[in-house]
């Protein structure tokens, strides 16, 4: 009898606790941070300045970005515990090689993101007027469906 009671009121609790679980993990902020990149990459690939093809090579070349930062950070941490773990002066000097690699590979990243976004950005100064092609009213209407 107790048994019963005791599955009963657990039960009951987990009837109130477990949705409000499943729920919160549903909104989580990485969820909706997904969701939007897969909405903006859908509304960019059907975006008549951004082709597909353009967009799947700029996807790729991000990856690749990516794997090659992993990579450079990887061997930065390998060179580094190798270096304290030998007491080794030569793979002291091969950590600070590889730190400074890494380094300039984010800085040219940086770089490379800073230019690209200048480029994108089209900024008009007040009390000038601006292009025309600002104005230009596309005429083709473009469905997404979700």
């Amino acid at each position: 009898m107790e048994l019963l009671g005791f599955i009963l009121i657990a039960g009951i609790w987990a009837a109130f606790l477990l949705p409000r679980v499943f729920d919160t993990r549903k909104h989580a902020p990485i969820t909706t941070t997904r969701n939007y990149e897969r909405d903006t990459a859908l509304l960019a690939a059907v975006s008549a300045s951004v082709s597909g093809p353009s967009l799947l090579a700029r996807r790729r070349v991000i990856e690749q970005r990516r794997r090659t930062l992993l990579a450079l950070g990887s061997v930065a941490a390998v060179t580094l515990l190798t270096a304290i773990w030998t007491g080794s002066v030569m793979w002291l000097g091969a950590s600070i090689l590889v730190d400074i690699a890494l380094a300039v590979y984010i800085t040219v990243l940086l770089y490379m993101k800073q230019q690209w976004q200048s480029q994108v950005a089209q900024v008009v100064p007040l009390g000038q007027p601006a292009p025309a092609r600002l104005y230009a009213a596309d005429t083709t209407v473009r469905i997404v469906a979700g």
